[in-house]
């Protein structure tokens, strides 16, 4: 009897032992997700609806999008808000990426950021000015001390605007942890946002994972535009990818999608969730994605599987990198599983079959130097040197060569390395044989690469000892030319009486490097809108007295060559 009641006891024990860890276990998930992502802690960055023309993780070109594009109904100047308490931890002036931008890091461990705006608050402005004129640059990074630059929550501190990059008129919002400048999902954070619409999956590919495995008799990718129920013929390693993307209420844009599993008969094989990425690791979207695929026909093909040199961070249980054997005669179900932020689902069923393949056509021999992506990988011959750096390349490649004679404007043959069709991580360093390269051009000559049409872009680089060596992240073709041609300046707005002094500036090959404006011999700040090759002078921020004032305009591009324009005009 004592025994029963004291096994009785342990039961009850035990029992009150599980639930507190239960209780515990939820307490302390809903904690952790309240502190991971606040809901109620950030308020909108704006006084409009919120209507997105881009989402977190979005895929773009040789990166993951860090935050949320927010339209300003087409226009500039919207006010722009703090979205918290803070202060202001950085400040980027650029004629590219996000333009004007603001960092203002929050109590909670959390910075915000606000991108592609037109002008700053007057604080703020009267801060950068003065630091743009003591850098005599308009391009700038800043780090003001922590008490200098504080905002209250919904302090207006800009106007929106479309500088940078930007490919029109939108505030580009971030939420990232102070510590590391890791960006989230910025989406997990409570805006209102409403979303009750699926992903909707384009296409779904089947590849064959080496040259032993077929897909219907072919050594290639087949792309299936509508694959739901049907069965596909496969034998060897096989993997999976799926074209597909988001969509929100009310706007007719497309959006990254959220999250991607696969299963193979009920079983999960690979998984991912966007909540965060690091910077260091966006660039791994060219292995996360089908990069052939994005070159030739702009199709941005999510992989389900893992190349050897992918390291995102972004994935869970997958099981032997998302490949799959099939190692029986049976039919198997295939499932892929797309959701966004708001648990919106769509599934795509359909069925594959290992059987024996009658091959339609011989795989051939690879050609070419084996280049291992663990590895330093060279080529040295008389008229080019080539260096990959380890983890540089995704797998392991055959890498082709070849040089043919160089054209009539061209100081090299011209060397093709490789294709355009496979990504590099890292920059590779190209150095080129100079061929009867004058002495008085050695200090313009660069690298270019030809591009489509016939039209070249350069990489830079200097001249060493008969080579001309730089770095790419590009393979193709490349030759040594020289760039001999200042920068041409056109006048947009001169005249007596107008606020801004504007100019239209190009260089057609090594690119614009410097911008200096003086007026009566004073440096003066001309802002830079590289997308749109414009620059201007706001003359009301001058405070110039009235009468003739005498502005030089001087443009320099990267192999030295100046362009200089003078004026006199009236204030």
């Amino acid at each position: 009897m004592f025994s029963y009641q004291l096994l009785m006891f342990y039961k009850y024990r035990v029992k009150c032992i599980f639930l507190t860890i239960v209780i515990l276990t939820i307490f302390s998930n809903t904690i952790f997700c309240q502190k991971q992502f606040p809901k109620y802690y950030f308020r909108s960055p704006l006084d409009i609806p919120l209507n997105l023309s881009g989402n977190f993780a979005e895929l773009r070109s040789n990166h993951f999008h860090s935050g949320i594009d927010i339209r300003t109904q087409g226009a500039i100047g919207k006010n722009i808000y703090a979205t918290a308490n803070g202060y202001v931890s950085r400040i980027k002036v650029s004629p590219t990426g996000y333009g004007k931008a603001l960092y203002i890091a929050h109590p909670n461990g959390y910075t915000t950021v606000y991108g592609h705006l037109n002008e700053f608050s007057p604080k703020i402005d009267k801060y950068v000015r003065q630091k743009q004129y003591e850098k005599q640059k308009f391009k700038v990074t800043l780090y003001p001390m922590p008490e200098l630059l504080k905002v209250k929550k919904g302090e207006l501190i800009a106007k929106s605007g479309n500088t940078g990059s930007s490919g029109g008129p939108h505030l580009h919002y971030e939420i990232r942890e102070t510590e590391n400048d890791i960006p989230l999902n910025v989406l997990h954070f409570n805006l209102d946002i409403k979303d009750n619409v699926k992903p909707k999956v384009h296409s779904v590919v089947v590849y064959p994972m080496n040259d032993s495995s077929y897909v219907e008799n072919k050594n290639k990718k087949i792309i299936y535009s509508n694959i739901s129920n049907k069965t596909i013929n496969i034998n060897g390693q096989i993997g999976f990818g799926v074209e597909a993307n988001d969509y929100i209420n009310s706007s007719r844009y497309k959006f990254g999608v959220f999250s991607i599993e696969l299963k193979v008969d009920k079983k999960r094989i690979y998984f991912h969730q966007l909540n965060k990425f690091s910077f260091y690791e966006s660039r791994y979207i060219n292995s996360f994605i089908d990069y052939e695929e994005r070159v030739k026909s702009r199709k941005r093909i999510q992989k389900c599987f893992l190349e050897p040199n992918n390291r995102l961070s972004i994935y869970k249980d997958v099981i032997n990198k998302g490949i799959v054997k099939f190692l029986d005669n049976k039919k198997h179900k295939i499932e892929l599983i797309l959701k966004d932020v708001k648990g919106n689902q769509k599934k795509v069923t359909f069925f594959v079959k290992n059987k024996k393949q009658k091959i339609i056509k011989k795989v051939k021999k690879k050609k070419g130097f084996f280049f291992h992506y663990k590895k330093n990988n060279y080529i040295m011959y008389e008229n080019i040197r080539i260096t990959i750096y380890k983890n540089s390349l995704y797998k392991n490649i055959y890498l082709k060569y070849n040089e043919i004679k160089g054209y009539k404007e061209t100081y090299s043959n011209v060397h093709r390395i490789h294709s355009s069709y496979t990504p590099l991580h890292y920059e590779m360093t190209i150095s080129i044989k100079t061929n009867k390269l004058p002495e008085h051009l050695r200090n313009k000559a660069l690298i270019a690469r030809r591009r489509a049409r016939g039209r070249y872009r350069s990489i830079g680089g200097k001249w060493i000892k008969g080579f001309v060596t730089a770095k790419t992240r590009y393979f193709g073709s490349y030759f040594i030319a020289v760039d001999t041609i200042a920068p041409s300046i056109k006048p947009v707005s001169e005249k007596k009486n107008n606020r801004y002094i504007k100019y239209i500036i190009k260089d057609e090959f090594s690119g614009i490097k410097s911008i200096n404006g003086y007026i009566d011999n004073k440096w003066v700040l001309f802002e830079y809108d590289a997308k749109k090759s414009l620059i201007f002078c706001d003359i009301k921020k001058l405070k110039l007295k009235k009468g003739k004032h005498r502005l030089v305009l001087e443009i320099s591009d990267y192999k030295n060559n100046i362009a200089k324009h003078k004026i006199i005009f009236n204030k």
